[in-house]
């Protein structure tokens, strides 16, 4: 059975979360890295981190991976190429318009592209659906029940595509992808805000 916790950056309401799993509770996966709190202390001492999923390298959800990579040494990072690319410019990842530049350039990313499944515990897999939109790396992860779905798909909110790389045309495409690969159970796990059901909302 798996286990999905959210945990929320209050300065820019951004969402990380952790996935763990029955089947192995000492092994843990994050979708972004927008919060580093105590809560990440506690984790290291009974759960290792395997990897990092990023659905895009804006500076609210990438603000703590020096600290996470610190913690958790052997961790990867799981991203599009053009997050790769943006987590080394601090003009890309927009971190550059904030007090603290921030630039990640080491050799632990893995690229994902469309329909690439990545095997998290045994037997369960997390596949990647290119979104791209808000963000021209932006990806989304869709593992059971839950969706995770960075800024491409905000319940209840326009999606910002006025950004860098941004585009109006594919967020059209993207929200029509999402809506075709999502059930009415599905839970929706965005970059910001809480899980919402797939059934309470309407992408038509």
């Amino acid at each position: 059975m798996l286990s999905v916790k959210q945990f929320v950056n209050s300065t820019f309401n951004s969402n990380t979360y952790l996935i763990q799993s029955e089947i192995n509770p000492r092994s843990g996966w994050l979708v972004d890295v927008g919060i580093f709190s105590d809560w990440f202390e506690g984790l290291h001492s009974h759960c290792e981190i395997e990897g990092i999923f990023l659905t895009h390298a804006h500076y609210d959800h990438i603000y703590a991976i020096h600290e996470v990579i610190s913690l958790f040494p052997k961790c990867k990072i799981y991203c599009s190429e053009f997050t790769r690319t943006s987590l080394i410019d601090p003009k890309l990842n927009l971190s550059f318009y904030h007090e603290e530049p921030l630039s990640y350039s080491f050799d632990d990313i893995e690229l994902l592209k469309e329909g690439d499944r990545i095997e998290l515990f045994n037997g369960i897999e997390l596949m990647t659906i290119e979104t791209p939109g808000h963000n021209k790396g932006s990806l989304s992860f869709l593992l059971e029940q839950y969706i995770f779905t960075g800024d491409s798909l905000v319940p209840g909110h326009k999606v910002v595509t006025k950004l860098k790389s941004g585009n109006i045309d594919e967020n059209t495409i993207t929200l029509s992808k999402l809506n075709n690969v999502m059930k009415s159970d599905t839970l929706i796990c965005s970059g910001h805000g809480p899980m919402v059901e797939r059934q309470f909302i309407n992408l038509e």
